[in-house]
């Protein structure tokens, strides 16, 4: 069986109408990123796998599409594509590392019979008994099409399987469809068509206001008796109220009826969900944000779809209010290359539109090419907010956005402090204390990456403050990763752990996933540094596919190079040249230079656990001159010392460790240097063995 060679997972793609939802369909099924290319790379991580991709009729070339792609690039892999469709699938003789869709068999005759039994009956007890020659005929006319035995068995009038029979003069799908139309009264009709406007499942009380008529519960229900309409258990919509769908077939054929009546039911659908994701947005900071956040997921692909036919249309306005809803949905839960895909086209004409709506659109932008490092765009998209801000009279999203312009404005530290705290302060004054407890985080970042640990732990301490009392437990919880890293960096490992447990319990709560897997990440972490890196590492693989489903490509580098780093701890030579090719495929994929460099000395370790010394301090020797180009070369150098010390090569040895600084910077806790320097000049590595920093625990291992 393929499940004892690896895992797998199920993907239902009924709701996805495109290739970028198709890949995000399958993001949330597999925790794969949603993008084409990482997504190979990350499948090829796990090896064996078996993706069964389900309902695949109605995207299936862009399914195709994608096998193709994932085939070359994660050739272990194997993906089972189910389709109601045989037109078109691929069934031509196996190549090496080709897919091929195999279209599965219709229903035999028995089966057929069997089933049409079972749904009449179910309408008209006793159907059929007195003719069992005429059920196989009947079923045998069927083509084995399990939608068109519904439909047909949905039209039976009496239990004269003869008369039913009578009734079809054209088999197959497509002409059951239209004998079930022609059955339907006018009135039914409008409002299956008006049903065709929901790209997936849907509320009683969202398809009796998108249908728009006085009677619309009693045509919904006549068409549930004519098995055109889903009924699924309460619960397994998207959300508890939604019970109910259009099978593709009938979305396609109903939308194809009357093209005037769907534009305008289409019209009715974009009103009531933008609606509902403009006082979601509104609720998104403090006691609401777990509800509006909820809300937004549930309607995902009803913006998605909003999107498209927007884009169709030339409707600018209803794109950029349904952009602006998914910004702040994609923004947590990713993929963050579709947030980009979807927002970066309207930031030119973003202040054409509501402020509400402008404004998120430039606070996406600003986040997105802050994260890329292209400041200046950055702090561009920050000033055009503030106008915006101050435009309409919204003084606290104008400072909020001074706040976070004053990092890519101010080069100089404490300069750039004052100017925060200043905002802070004014923020504070105006009751909106989470809006300083946000900037109150970016002022401790600013003090960590300055190497001030102190002051950053004081701007933490502030910012948890805040946001407490602001009752933001989202913002919470991000205070708490960040404070967190700060004890990881002071070798605090069990404060940190119990920081970042109640950080993922606050950001799951608050629906928040990208920061959920930044907060799995810095558990790891400090599960690692502590002793338990057993447990480290597998809380760090969690972190990982949840960031590769939040389509985080910098964090998830993050994410990457400290998972390496843990291998290190349990000597998993295999897993730490995993992981760190995995970091340097995909550094290299976005042009980081930072993270592909930062691979290279975990790459160099892996060969030193696996015995080969020379091999591994030749290639942290070549190494080192590309770190410090980051100012990230200490740690690596200390331990390319204590390599050449421990291979006999002491004057080697020796002029490194003498170029060491004292104080290496602020992921250290002051010990790393003496031990170090101990070990190169007197073979003495009690320092090493007993130090309490990520730095020497890793050495310990080496050594």
């Amino acid at each position: 069986m393929w499940l004892d060679r690896g895992e797998a997972w199920f993907c239902d793609l009924r709701s996805a109408t495109s290739a970028d939802e198709l890949l995000v369909a399958i993001a949330e099924a597999a925790g794969l990123p949603a993008d084409r290319h990482r997504g190979a790379r990350a499948l090829r991580a796990r090896g064996p796998a078996l993706l069964v991709l389900d309902n695949a009729e109605h995207v299936l070339d862009a399914v195709v599409a994608l096998a193709q792609a994932w085939a070359e690039g994660a050739p272990e892999a194997r993906l089972l594509i189910t389709t109601r469709a045989a037109e078109g699938v691929v069934g031509a003789p196996p190549l090496p590392r080709q897919p091929i869709l195999v279209p599965v068999d219709p229903l035999g005759p028995d089966e057929t019979a069997a089933l049409l039994l079972d749904r009449a009956r179910a309408r008209i007890p006793g159907f059929g008994e007195d003719d069992p020659r005429a059920v196989a005929e009947l079923a045998a006319r069927l083509g084995g099409l399990p939608l068109a035995v519904e439909l047909t068995a949905a039209g039976a009038r009496s239990a004269s399987a003869s008369q039913l029979s009578a009734s079809i003069t054209q088999p197959g799908m497509d002409a059951a469809l239209e004998r079930t139309w022609a059955q339907l009264a006018p009135a039914s009709r409008g409002v299956l068509v008006a049903l065709a406007a929901f790209p997936a499942t849907f509320s009683l009380e969202d398809a009796e206001a998108v249908a728009a008529v006085p009677d619309a519960i009693d045509q919904i229900a006549t068409l549930q008796h004519w098995a055109l309409l889903v009924e699924h258990p309460l619960g397994t919509g998207r959300s508890p109220g939604e019970t109910l769908s259009l099978l593709d077939a009938v979305r396609r054929f109903a939308a194809a009826r009357d093209a005037a009546a769907l534009v305008a039911a289409e019209a009715r659908h974009t009103e009531i969900v933008l609606a509902r994701a403009e006082h979601a947005l509104a609720q998104l900071h403090g006691l609401g944000e777990a509800a509006a956040v909820a809300g937004l997921r549930r309607d995902l692909p009803d913006l998605l779809a909003i999107v498209d036919r927007a884009v169709r249309a030339d409707d600018l306005a209803s794109r950029a209010r349904a952009v602006a809803g998914l910004a702040a949905l994609l923004g947590r839960i990713g993929p963050r290359t579709l947030l980009a895909d979807l927002t970066e086209p309207l930031v030119p004409t973003a202040e054409r539109h509501p402020p509400p709506v402008a404004m998120a659109l430039l606070r996406t932008a600003w986040s997105l090419w802050h994260q890329d490092g292209r400041k200046d765009a950055a702090a561009d998209a920050l000033e055009r907010c503030i106008r915006v801000a101050r435009t309409c009279g919204d003084e606290r999203q104008a400072l909020l956005a001074e706040g976070r312009l004053a990092p890519l404005r101010i080069a100089d530290l404490d300069a750039r402090a004052a100017s925060m705290t200043q905002t802070m302060d004014r923020l504070e004054a105006l009751g909106a204390p989470g809006f300083a407890g946000t900037i109150a985080i970016d002022l401790g970042h600013a003090f960590v990456v300055g190497g001030r640990l102190g002051p950053a732990r004081e701007a933490y301490a502030r910012a948890l403050a805040l946001q407490r009392q602001a009752g933001d437990r989202r913002g919470e919880g991000i205070v708490l990763v960040n404070l967190g890293n700060v004890l990881r960096y002071a070798g605090a490992w069990e404060e940190g752990a119990a920081h970042a447990r109640v950080a993922v319990r606050l950001l799951t709560e608050a629906g928040d996933e990208r920061n959920v897997a930044s907060a799995l990440g810095l558990l790891g972490s400090c599960l690692a540094g502590s002793g338990t890196a057993g447990e480290g590492v597998q809380t760090l693989e969690r972190a990982l596919v949840a960031m590769r489903r939040a389509g985080a490509e910098q964090e998830e580098l993050g994410v990457l190079n400290n998972l390496a780093d843990a291998q290190i701890l349990v000597e998993d030579a295999a897993g730490v040249r995993r992981r760190a090719s995995e970091a340097l495929d995909l550094a290299r994929a976005i042009g980081s230079g930072y993270w592909a460099d930062a691979a290279l000395p975990l790459l160099a370790a892996a060969r030193w656990i696996d015995g080969d010394r020379p091999g591994a301090t030749e290639a942290l020797r070549r190494a080192l001159p590309r770190l410090q180009r980051h100012g990230t070369a200490w740690a690596w150098s200390a331990t390319l010392a204590a390599w050449l010390a421990a291979q006999g090569h002491a004057d080697e040895a020796g002029a490194l460790v003498a170029a060491l600084p004292e104080v290496p910077g602020p992921d250290d806790t002051g010990e790393s240097v003496p031990a170090v320097r101990a070990y190169v000049e007197r073979g003495d590595a009690a320092g090493i063995l007993a130090g309490s920093s990520w730095m020497l625990r890793r050495l310990a291992v080496l050594l």
